[in-house]
């Protein structure tokens, strides 16, 4: 009996342990340390200065989408045409 066909068997699992460990290591290590970069350090604190929610930028930030420009007003999505010359 040899132990290739067991760790084929397993091969799956460890491919498995190791993209969490990567993605873990990334999230929990990799991400808070580059928070203290001073250029993000002060993106992030003129972000809060401004008391601009880092979530609510990726979807207000859309811009024009199939001819509308969108953007939020006091909370309320509001999407106008935009005219055919100006594209």
């Amino acid at each position: 009996m040899t132990l290739a066909p067991r760790f084929h068997r397993h091969s799956g699992l460890l491919g498995f342990g190791i993209t969490i460990l990567v993605i873990g290591t990334i999230w929990l290590d990799l991400l808070p340390r580059l928070s203290n970069f001073q250029p993000i350090r002060r993106h992030i604190d003129r972000n809060r200065h401004q008391g601009i929610d880092p979530a609510a930028m990726f979807y207000t930030e859309v811009g024009e989408v199939n001819g509308f420009h969108v953007r939020t007003v006091a909370g309320q999505i509001e999407a106008t045409k935009v005219p055919l010359g100006h594209r």
